[in-house]
């Protein structure tokens, strides 16, 4: 769910749901000239099977959408934790890991 304010009054929306990722985790959101971005990550699995992706979503005003996170390779999991806007653009941070590695994640859109 999504919650969006005019400045006098506050407004629900659900967000975009997907059968591969069922559970998503927002951590930040920022928002520049209209626009605003949300990003997290989606678990999908159980235990020991469990896995981590980047979530990434833009929300205009109007609607909710869901971008595409690049894949690191070589790395299993990958989460984003925070993220800030201009009118050129957003920057997001997390990590990608494995069982063994992390390393510094950044995505711009």
């Amino acid at each position: 769910m999504v919650e969006s304010g005019n400045g006098n009054s506050w407004r629900e929306s659900l967000t975009p749901q997907s059968t591969k990722f069922p559970f998503g985790v927002p951590a930040d959101i920022a928002c520049s000239s209209g626009r605003c971005t949300i990003v997290g990550s989606l678990l999908y699995g159980f235990a020991q099977t469990s896995k981590f992706t980047s979530l990434i979503m833009t929300w205009n005003g109007h609607k909710l959408s869901t971008l595409r996170s690049l894949a690191v390779d070589g790395f299993r999991d990958s989460d984003l934790g925070g993220v800030t806007c201009a009118a050129s653009g957003c920057w997001a941070v997390g990590e990608s890991a494995t069982q063994k590695i992390s390393r510094t994640l950044i995505e711009r859109s």
